[in-house]
């Protein structure tokens, strides 16, 4: 298994950080619009431009420490939330499944673009400003 991790920090609190992991009008805002939500075994899709609907599954929910979920059938996003001074670190590890390579060639052929973009931030820009912005992207 492939593992790459992220380590962000995001000036906001954890409870305003785990509102943009899994509040869907506020994970539109910065990745991808869906029915996302916290419940551990909620099935939901994030609909990704130009790819269309992507089955996720949710696995760990722990409001506002972890959130860990599948992201189409190769992908496992899990994000952990630690306060830090006056915002959140979001010390992240995406994991690809077994026997399947860390990079985008691998991923499902209806998926051509996250080769380009790579396979641990399809969206990496918005994620990005996410982090960036912090507050000012995710609402307080």
């Amino acid at each position: 298994m492939a593992v790459i991790t992220l380590d962000q920090f995001v000036a906001a609190p954890p409870a305003t950080v785990w509102r943009a992991l899994t509040e869907p009008e506020l994970v539109a805002r910065w990745w991808a619009a869906g029915d996302i939500g916290p419940g551990v075994g909620h099935e939901f899709t994030l609909d990704m431009p130009g790819f269309g609907p992507q089955p996720c599954r949710v696995l760990e929910s722990t409001a506002p420490e972890r959130f860990v979920y599948t992201f189409t059938t190769e992908w496992t996003l899990a994000w952990t939330l630690r306060a830090e001074g006056r915002g959140t670190r979001l010390p992240g590890a995406q994991r690809v499944r077994s026997g399947r390579q860390a990079h985008g060639s691998r991923l499902r052929p209806h998926e051509p673009g996250l080769a380009r973009r790579g396979p641990a931030t399809p969206r990496g820009h918005r994620r990005r400003a996410l982090t960036s912005h912090g507050s000012a992207m995710i609402g307080s």
